[in-house]
């Protein structure tokens, strides 16, 4: 009877153990699902964002373009401006 008890409450004290090794493996599963869900908002927010670089960096390329050109008008009104006698 008591080997038998003591069985017992060995029985119990892993059956408490396998219990809380349960919530554990639950609550780290809960954990590392949170932190996947980061990880994607962190990488779509950085795809985003380098998506929105690429497109700024276009448009600068573009207003350097136009920067050029107006420059290049500039010049050609500053220069009839003057007229021919200035280039004399």
């Amino acid at each position: 009877e008591e080997e038998r008890q003591q069985l017992l409450w060995e029985l119990r004290k892993l059956q408490g153990s396998l219990e809380q090794s349960k919530q554990e493996a639950r609550f780290l599963q809960e954990m590392l699902q949170q932190q996947s869900s980061q990880a994607l908002r962190w990488q779509q927010l950085h795809q985003d964002s380098k998506q929105a670089l690429a497109t700024q960096e276009e448009e600068l390329v573009v207003l350097k373009v136009e920067l050029a050109f107006l420059k290049g008008e500039l010049r050609k009104a500053t220069e009839q401006v003057k007229g021919p006698s200035a280039q004399n």
